[in-house]
C-alpha cells in the first residue's frame, strides 16, 4: 500500500484539481518503490500529500466558494416579484381584453414557476445546480395543468387554443405515409429509392452509437472515485477550472441493478416501466396528429427536451422506490410523469377517436397476441413451474438498506443546500491566509 501511495504522490503535481479519480492497481508494484530520496520527483519545496488527505477521515463539503449561488434567496426573489407587480399595477390599463388575458396568464404562470424554483425541495439530482431540476419539476406541473385544461375542450377548440402560442398552429396538416411501403428498393420514389434503408441506418448507427457511447460513459463514471473539494482548496487555476467543469458531472453515483427476475412484483414493475416509456414515445406521434402540430415545430422539440429530464429523475425515483427497503413513498417526479403520460393518452383517445378505433390488420393483431401469450407463458414458467428467481433473503435486504443509507448520508453531507452559509468573514480569513502563504 505504501508503494501505491508513493506512486500516486509522484503524480500529485498533475492531479491538483477538485475531482481526483483513483484507479485500482492490480499489478505488482514492488519494483517501483519510490520511498527512497533518490526517487523523489521534487527535490526541494513542500509537496502536498493528496493521497494522505484522501485516505484520512476528512469531511468533504462546500467550503463557501459557491455557497452564495446555492442559497434560495427567498427574500430577494420576493422583493423583485413585488417590484414587478407594482410596476404592472401602476401601468395605465389597456382595454384590449385578449391581450390582458394573455399577459395575466403569462404573469401568473411565471410567478408560479418562480415560487416553485425558490421554495420547492431539492430532488435526487443536484448537478449542475438544484434550481435547474426544481425548474424542470415545476414545468412538469404547469404542463400537466395545461393538459388537463385541454382535455376539457373539444378537438377544434384545443387546436384553436394552440394558435395563441403560435399563429402557425391550428391548421390541418398534409397526410404522410410513414410505413405503407417497406420495400428496400422503392420504384415509386425514383429520387430516393433507398429511403427505407436510411431508416435502418438511422436505427443501427445513430441509436446504436448513442447506446454504445452511453454505456461507455456509465462505465467511466461508475469506476471513477470522486473527492469533491471547494475552489479554495485547489492551488492551481487549472485545477479550479477543472473543478468548475466537474460541476456538470455526477454528484453521487448510484448503479442501477434492476434485477427484473428477483421477484414477480419486480418483473411486473419492469414491464410497466417499459410500457410507460413506449407509451410516451407513441404519444409524441399521436399528439402531433390530433392537435395539428407539424413534426418540425418548436413545440415538439420543447416537449421532447423536457421529457428527457423528467424521465431521468423519474427513473431514479422509481429505482430507489423498488430497491430501497426504507423508501415507502413514490417519487413526486415519477408521479407527475405517470400523470402526464396518462393525460396525453386520454387527449389522443378523445380527439382522435376515429383514428385509434380503426381496426388493426389481422397479421398485426396475430403477432401482438402471440407476443402477449409467450410473455404470459414465460412468466408462469419462470416464477411458478420452474422458478429461476434470485433468492431475496434478509441479508440481501440488509445489504440494500446499508447501501441506500450510505447514499443518503453522502447526499446529506455534500448537499449544497446543507453547506455553510455565505459569511464575509470566511472569505476575509481565506484572503489573509493566501497573503500569508505568499509572504
Amino acid at each position: 500500500m505504501s508503494n501505491i501511495r508513493n506512486m500516486k504522490r509522484k503524480e500529485g503535481m498533475k492531479d491538483l484539481d477538485g475531482d481526483i479519480g483513483d484507479e485500482d492497481f492490480s499489478r505488482d508494484v514492488s519494483s517501483n518503490d519510490l520511498s527512497g530520496p533518490e526517487h523523489s520527483p521534487v527535490t526541494s519545496g513542500p509537496v502536498h500529500d493528496w493521497e494522505a488527505e484522501k485516505t484520512t477521515e476528512t469531511d468533504f463539503f462546500d467550503d463557501g466558494t459557491m455557497t452564495y449561488f446555492w442559497r434560495a434567496h427567498t427574500l430577494t426573489t420576493l422583493v423583485f416579484m413585488i417590484c414587478f407587480l407594482l410596476y404592472e399595477a401602476l401601468t395605465p390599463p389597456d382595454e384590449d381584453m385578449v391581450d390582458n388575458t394573455k399577459r395575466g396568464l403569462v404573469a401568473s404562470v411565471s410567478a408560479f414557476i418562480l415560487l416553485g424554483v425558490t421554495v420547492t425541495p431539492d430532488g435526487p439530482f443536484k448537478r449542475p445546480h438544484p434550481a435547474i431540476w426544481r425548474f424542470t419539476f415545476i414545468i412538469s406541473i404547469v404542463y400537466e395543468l395545461g393538459l388537463i385544461f385541454m382535455l376539457y375542450q373539444s378537438a377544434s377548440g384545443a387546436r384553436q387554443l394552440l394558435k395563441h402560442i403560435d399563429p402557425k398552429l391550428g391548421k390541418p396538416m398534409e397526410e404522410k405515409d410513414y410505413g405503407g411501403n417497406c420495400r428496400l428498393y422503392d420504384d415509386d420514389n425514383p429520387e430516393d429509392p433507398y429511403h427505407n434503408i436510411w431508416w435502418i441506418m438511422d436505427a443501427l448507427l445513430c441509436n446504436g452509437l448513442g447506446i454504445f457511447c452511453g454505456l461507455q460513459s456509465l462505465k467511466y463514471f461508475s469506476m471513477k472515485t470522486y473527492h469533491w473539494r471547494g475552489l479554495w482548496n485547489i492551488p492551481t487555476y487549472r485545477g479550479k477550472l477543472r473543478r468548475i467543469m466537474a460541476q456538470f458531472g455526477p454528484y453521487v453515483w448510484v448503479d442501477f441493478d434492476w434485477k427484473p427476475l428477483s421477484s414477480l412484483g419486480r418483473w411486473f414493475s419492469m414491464l410497466g416501466i417499459i410500457a410507460m416509456f413506449l407509451l410516451a414515445e407513441l404519444n409524441t406521434f399521436y399528439l402531433k396528429f390530433v392537435l395539428w402540430v407539424e413534426p418540425g415545430h418548436w413545440a415538439n422539440l420543447v416537449r421532447l427536451a423536457f421529457i428527457l429530464p423528467w424521465g431521468a429523475v423519474a427513473l431514479r425515483e422509481v429505482f430507489q422506490f423498488l430497491d430501497d427497503p426504507d423508501c415507502m413513498k413514490f417519487g413526486r417526479q415519477s408521479w407527475l410523469f405517470l400523470a402526464i403520460v396518462t393525460t396525453e393518452l386520454l387527449i389522443v383517445i378523445k380527439f382522435g377517436w376515429e383514428t385509434v378505433t380503426i381496426p388493426f390488420p389481422s397479421h398485426v393483431v396475430t403477432l401482438w397476441m402471440a407476443i402477449f401469450l409467450i410473455l404470459v407463458l414465460w412468466t408462469v414458467w419462470n416464477f411458478y413451474i420452474d422458478p429461476h428467481t434470485f433468492k431475496v433473503d434478509s441479508q440481501d435486504v440488509e445489504r440494500r438498506r446499508e447501501h441506500w443509507s450510505q447514499v443518503r448520508a453522502i447526499e446529506t453531507k455534500l448537499s449544497p443546500s446543507e453547506s455553510t452559509l455565505f459569511i464575509p468573514k470566511f472569505f476575509f480569513d481565506k484572503f489573509l491566509q493566501k497573503g500569508n502563504k505568499e509572504d
